[in-house]
């Protein structure tokens, strides 16, 4: 059912992990919530500034990772120095800036023991919660939606299609969908589940 947040905001990205869910809002403050019905507010808001739509956050291994695209804003107020790569060790209450390269972090996933990031063309991993990432391959469509993880693989959606790696992103192949996949993709735990751009449901029983 649908439940009030407690804030007029928008959500523009949500994870789960450790026990609570966490959004992050169109203003750059952060909430956090056990039971995804009563939200709170967080202290450490300093981390983001405006932020609109080119958010994704996922979790693993104890920590929060989230990727903003860089000019991602409202209104005027942009600013490149909120773009980049943040992680959060303490359930979301703060956050600190990860070294990461410049350019467009548009998806972060947590599987086999490490995050995995996609900026403009390589693929980034990190095997300290966050902290440090090193490139590994590059893949064939920088328009990705949110990577996502499941059954030892790495996919992300596009309107082409879907984009999958095997190998933990080393080498990334195109799967081409009539109708593209949206901007959303779901490992369901038996098969990937994505929605298309004319509102299709679909299903994908291999990769």
């Amino acid at each position: 059912s649908q439940q009030a947040s407690g804030t007029t905001e928008t959500f523009v990205a949500m994870a789960y992990g450790g026990g609570k869910f966490i959004a992050i809002t169109s203003s750059g403050r952060v909430f956090t919530s056990a039971d995804g019905a009563s939200w709170t507010s967080t202290t450490g808001l300093s981390a983001f500034g405006p932020l609109q739509f080119g958010v994704r956050v996922a979790y693993g291994d104890g920590t929060f990772v989230a990727a903003v695209a860089p000019q991602v804003c409202v209104g005027v107020n942009c600013s490149t120095g909120n773009s980049g790569v943040f992680y959060s060790n303490d359930g979301g209450a703060t956050w600190t800036q990860a070294n990461f390269p410049p350019g467009s972090a548009g998806g972060v996933a947590y599987g086999n023991g490490y995050f995995l990031a996609t900026p403009s063309v390589n693929a980034w991993i990190s095997t300290d919660r966050g902290r440090t990432w090193t490139p590994v391959g590059s893949y064939p469509d920088p328009n990705a939606g949110q990577v996502k993880y499941g059954n030892g693989i790495f996919g992300y959606s596009t309107w082409r299609g879907v984009v999958a790696s095997l190998d933990g992103g080393v080498t990334w192949k195109s799967y081409p969908v009539a109708g593209g996949a949206g901007n959303n993709l779901l490992f369901t735990g038996s098969r990937w589940v994505g929605v298309g751009g004319n509102r299709n449901v679909l299903v994908i029983s291999s990769l």
